[in-house]
């Protein structure tokens, strides 16, 4: 009878399990946000009756960090505080469960992805997104309208971002949106659509600010480059 050392085993398949999680994850966001299953439009009265309550805040700050954690929609969240609560306050929420959220993504995604980062970190087009994804450019990411935040903090996550520019930009892109956002709601919240409520004239300021640190990211990198040149 033969025997076989571990070292002539098969690869174990379990260091299949992790990845397979992680896109499980986020194919099951993305389907989640087609098909509108993320809906939180039922939830606006019955906050409303109990805005006044200490853990009415607090509902929509775990909420916020749940489903940013799991990449799912959160934007109608951000509509829904800013018509309760005065901006500052909304604001407050928005950026408490925003960032708690993206962290507990970047955490996710680490632990997730450690097998497959370590394979490609070496990498040519790696590097090269790890490069450019400093503070200004995660910052003007994170203050455009539209752009979706979960793909920030997987991409970061997966990429190893340094923390210190992860956190700092999300904080400070998330407070500009935020307030940007609640503000607008908060002063037309008798607006038919949200259409009315988010009209161009609210969203230029977020576009001109991401244009300036796109701007900023641009002249950084040249700089670096004749540096280095």
């Amino acid at each position: 009878m033969t025997t076989h050392s571990n070292s002539d085993r098969p690869p174990n398949r379990k260091r299949f399990i992790k990845p397979v999680c992680l896109l499980g994850m986020v194919v099951f966001a993305i389907i989640a946000q087609q098909a509108g299953w993320v809906d939180f439009g039922h939830l606006h009265d019955a906050l409303a009756a109990q805005a006044h309550q200490w853990w009415a805040p607090v509902v929509l700050i775990a909420l916020k960090i749940f489903l940013y954690a799991f990449a799912l929609p959160a934007s109608t969240l951000i509509l829904l505080a800013g018509s309760l609560y005065p901006p500052w306050a909304a604001t407050a929420i928005t950026v408490i469960g925003g960032t708690v959220g993206a962290l507990g993504a970047y955490a996710v995604v680490r632990f997730l992805s450690a097998e497959f980062v370590a394979r490609h970190a070496g990498q040519r087009s790696t590097r090269w997104l790890r490069d450019h994804a400093g503070f200004f450019s995660l910052c003007a990411l994170r203050t455009l309208p539209g752009f979706p935040h979960s793909m920030l903090n997987y991409g970061a996550g997966l990429l190893r971002l340094p923390m210190p520019s992860f956190l700092a930009s999300t904080v400070i892109g998330l407070t500009l949106k935020g307030y940007v956002y609640t503000a607008a709601v908060h002063a037309q919240v008798q607006a038919e659509t949200t259409a009315e409520r988010l009209s161009w004239n609210t969203l230029w300021p977020l576009v001109a600010w991401a244009a300036l640190l796109a701007v900023g990211a641009l002249w950084k990198h040249v700089t670096t480059q004749r540096n280095v040149a």
